[in-house]
């Protein structure tokens, strides 16, 4: 009879340890997964916050587009005020892009920011996004506009597209330096210091 109990809790001392290495096991390589996911988090973020910092460097871009515009401004009021005109204007497009923040959307790891990170994050590309619309729209006029359109008309909508491309770089680069105040004791933007 002494045998029965002492086999039974054998058995149940097996039957544990075994849930318990399952377990254990379990929850290790869960905890290596999350440590996995921070790592990536982590990088996505470094890389973000390096490009966002990119967006706050446009002062040439936008100082340069602030003359074409006021340029353009005068030499229409002098049209409209009878005088003899050469429309001329040239065009700075800020080099900014967006591969960090498409990659980590896309591979779906902006899926694991906090949810804070996320919301600024995305306001500021939304801007970005405004910004790269304005520039399309920019090229695709210059490629595709109609040649017998007369100059003056071509300079308004020319200025009107400067005008656009100055405030939506000033946005851009406003939120991209609110932004990086806001985050910049987080551990993403240390390496931006």
């Amino acid at each position: 009879m002494k045998s029965k109990p002492v086999a039974l809790k054998r058995i149940s001392l097996e039957i544990f340890s075994i849930v318990f290495a399952v377990l254990l096991a379990l929850m290790l390589d869960a905890w290596r997964e999350r440590i996995k996911v921070e790592q990536k988090v982590q990088h996505a973020l470094e890389d973000i916050a390096s490009e966002i910092k990119t967006f706050t460097g446009m002062n040439e871009s936008i100082e340069f587009n602030t003359v074409q515009m006021d340029s353009l401004e005068a030499m229409i009021k002098r049209h409209r005020a009878g005088k003899e005109v050469q429309f001329s204007s040239g065009v700075a497009r800020p080099e900014v892009r967006s591969l960090a923040w498409e990659t980590s959307r896309t591979s779906g790891i902006a899926a694991d920011f906090e949810r804070q990170i996320f919301v600024d994050i995305t306001e500021i590309y939304v801007e970005f996004d405004r910004l790269e619309k304005i520039l399309a729209y920019n090229r695709e006029f210059g490629l595709k506009s109609d040649p017998s359109m007369p100059a003056v008309d071509r300079a308004i909508h020319r200025y009107r597209q400067l005008n656009g491309m100055v405030f939506r770089s000033q946005e851009l680069q406003a939120r991209a330096n609110e932004f990086l105040e806001k985050y910049k004791d987080a551990d993403f933007t240390k390496h931006l210091r």
